[in-house]
C-alpha cells in the first residue's frame, strides 16, 4: 500500500497559484491600456477630421451668402434669417431650413466673425474656449 504525504497531496492539486492570478490580470491590464489608449487617440483624430467638415460646410454657406448679398453677414445668425440689407436673400436661409446653426461635434457653436475685411471661422474644440491645446485647441478653417 502506498503512503500518502501531505506533499504528495499538494502536488496532485492542479490549479493556479495567486502568483501566477496577479500575473494574468497585470498582463491584461497592460494590454485593455495599450489597445484603449489607442483607440482613444483614433477617435478623437476622427473628430477632428469631422470638424473640419463640418465648418467646410458653413464656409460653403457663408460663400453663398456673399454671392447672394455681395458680403458676409455680420454674424452667423444672417445664415438662418435675413439681416434685412440683402434682396437677394434665400427665402430659406442658407442653412438648408434650419432654425439654428447646428453645434459642431464638440458640443460648441462655431465661432464666426467678419469685420469687413477679414473672416474667421473656426470651432473652440473640446470644452468650448478659445486658445488651449490637444483637443481643447482651436480647429481654424482654411481653405
Amino acid at each position: 500500500m502506498k503512503k500518502l504525504s501531505l506533499k504528495t497531496i499538494r502536488s496532485n492539486k492542479s490549479g493556479m497559484t495567486l502568483l501566477e492570478i496577479l500575473m494574468v490580470i497585470a498582463l491584461i491590464a497592460l494590454i485593455i491600456g495599450t489597445i484603449g489608449k489607442n483607440v482613444f487617440s483614433k477617435f478623437s483624430g476622427g473628430k477632428r477630421k469631422i470638424t473640419k467638415i463640418y465648418l467646410s460646410e458653413i464656409k460653403g454657406a457663408l460663400d453663398q451668402y456673399k454671392l447672394d448679398c455681395n458680403n458676409y453677414p455680420k454674424n452667423i445668425a444672417g445664415l438662418i434669417e435675413n439681416p434685412g440689407n440683402c434682396p437677394s436673400y434665400a427665402t430659406e436661409g442658407y442653412m438648408g431650413g434650419k432654425k439654428k446653426v447646428s453645434q459642431d461635434p464638440y458640443g460648441c457653436d462655431p465661432f464666426y466673425s467678419y469685420d469687413g475685411q477679414t473672416m474667421v471661422l473656426k470651432s473652440l474644440g473640446q470644452g468650448c474656449q478659445e486658445g488651449g491645446e490637444g483637443e481643447a485647441a482651436d480647429i481654424l478653417f482654411e481653405d
